[in-house]
Order: C-alpha cells, then structure tokens, then sequence
C-alpha cells in the first residue's frame, strides 16, 4: 500500500485533477480547493474511509469539513467510530473556530471550541457529560484529532515548507481541552515514473507528543497520498478513484 501503488495511476489521476479537481465552486459561493476520500487500513485489512473538503469562504477565511467513519477490532469485538468536523481558520491555517460530532458506537458526542486571546473556548457532551473548558494555546498552533486524518494535511501545508529535522510545532487536541508539542522533519523527496514523466512524493514524519509518529507523503499539490500510524497499526491510502469521479464533468440534465 505504499508508493509502488500510485504508479499505474499517476497518469490517469493527474490527469482527472488537472480537469477540475481544485478551484471549482462550491456551496454558498466558496471556492473548493482540494477534496478528497482516504481509505483507511488496519493491519492490512480495509476498515473505513474519511472524505474531506477544503475550501475558501467569500470572506477570505478557509474551511475543512471531514466525513468518516471506520471499525477497529477491539478486544471480543469491534469498535465503530464515525466522525464529522468542520474548522474555520485564516488564509494561514489559523483556527478560529472547531466543530466535532462523533460517535463510538452509537453513543454520540459533540465538542465545540472558539479560539481568540491565546485561548482556547469550547463546550462538549462526552460521554453523556457537559463540559465547558478553557485552556491556553500559543500563537501559533494547529488542531489536530486522533482519528481525524486529513488534519495532518493541514499541518504540512502550515509547517510543512521547511527541509530542517525536527522543527517544533504546537498542536491543540480538543478533545482532551489541551494543546501538545510536536516535531516535524522532512524525509526526502522520491520520484516516481509515470508515463507524463517522473512525480514527486515528498515525504515527512510528524511527531505528536513524543509519544506518537505518523509518516506522512504529499504529492507536489500537497495533497495528502498516503499515511502510516505505526501505534495504531494504521495506513491510510488516497482513493484514486474517488478523485476520477470528482474530476469528472457533471451529467446532463434529463430533458
């Protein structure tokens, strides 16, 4: 599941992106610039999918709105997890404003958080209690949910320009009401040869915590192509096919 997968379908997914896949109109006049689907594997076996949408509202301000849901053998069973969050931020990644209504197995929460002023506002329902939290958070600082994958996409797009080892970064965990230390490195680069010639994966590991590393790889558009969790025995692939089918004009409407 790695990078020898994307091979056979470079060509044919960048030529789909290149049709419309970024800058199109959305709803409410905003602008869509990246969206796509990232299919989810644990332990090799496929356990669920997170579909995601960044866009630029009319006010200048960015949006990401994620779907996803997944199942994780715990235990005699399984665990079913499904998540929907939309944040609002600034032209560079800020948070502002942080939505997240999920739900383990079948039992639903909701956590809400504002930041200004250096902190952080929010009010939650977990597990069938009311919170209402404040916490500190620096000024510069992204947000990031352990099973909100496409976060990680915001942070190299916020982080990600720098080619030092081990450059700090702040992440806030709405969650648990608490922000983290972070370390992000580059890798290295890798060309991968397609028949439009050769592609560039740029490779980064992020370390969240001390405690949790995820190998991240984006391609020159800095969209998201694959992920590895070690921890969680995690991996996450981009869907190609879900980019055709985005890339694809509309059907005619019937007459």
């Amino acid at each position: 599941m790695g990078h020898r997968m994307w091979i056979a379908a470079w060509a044919i997914l960048l030529a789909g992106l290149a049709v419309g896949q970024t800058g199109s109109a959305g709803p409410a006049g905003r602008t869509v610039l990246e969206e796509g689907r990232l299919i989810i594997y644990f332990r090799n076996a496929e356990v669920g999918f997170e579909k995601y949408v960044l866009a630029r509202q009319p006010d200048g301000r960015m949006v990401m709105e994620t779907e996803s849901e997944l199942v994780l053998p715990r235990g005699a069973g399984n665990t079913f997890f499904a998540y929907q969050t939309k944040e609002i931020m600034d032209d560079k990644f800020n948070p502002i404003e942080y939505t997240d209504n999920f739900t383990v197995n079948d039992r639903p929460s909701n956590v809400y958080v504002t930041f200004s002023g250096g902190k952080a506002n929010d009010s939650a329902i977990m597990g069938g209690q009311a919170l209402s939290r404040t916490a500190k958070v620096s000024a510069d600082f992204r947000i990031l949910e352990e099973a909100v994958f496409s976060q990680y996409a915001l942070i190299l797009r916020k982080y990600g320009h720098s080619r030092e080892p081990n450059v700090p970064i702040r992440l806030y965990i709405p969650k648990i009401a608490q922000e983290l230390g972070g370390k992000i490195s580059f890798s290295g680069e890798q060309k991968v040869t397609t028949p439009l010639g050769e592609m560039t994966l740029r490779r980064f590991f992020i370390d969240v915590g001390g405690f949790q590393g995820v190998a991240v790889g984006v391609n020159e558009r800095n969209q998201l192509m694959e992920m590895t969790i070690t921890r969680q025995e995690l991996t996450l692939v981009r869907d190609l096919a879900y980019d055709m089918k985005q890339a694809l004009p509309a059907a005619p409407a019937a007459q």
